[in-house]
């Protein structure tokens, strides 16, 4: 196993201390495309929906993503209103 691969398997396992403001700093498109995905719709709803095409949807999703340290739409809504809770509220 490479030196690179160790690492990343080690990031993968290791608990991260995410804030709220990895929330904060979602745009407010990303925050809209996210609240369209946990309402279940799918991207090219979201795009009718918003007026943008089904690949902006897709890069605005991406960067959210990103920002959120998370992989999958599931865990980017999860994300989205755990971070939206009021301090003190989350468990």
């Amino acid at each position: 196993m490479t030196a690179e691969i160790a690492r990343r398997v080690i990031a993968y396992f290791r608990p991260e201390t995410r804030t709220a403001s990895d929330v904060e700093s979602l745009s407010v498109r990303e925050r809209e495309v996210l609240e369209f995905v946990a309402r279940g719709f799918t991207n090219k709803e979201i795009a009718a929906r918003m007026s943008v095409t089904p690949e902006t949807v897709h890069w605005h999703l991406k960067n959210s993503f990103r920002k959120l340290h998370v992989h999958t739409r599931t865990e980017a809504t999860m994300r989205l209103r755990k971070g939206a809770e009021p301090p003190g509220t989350a468990e």
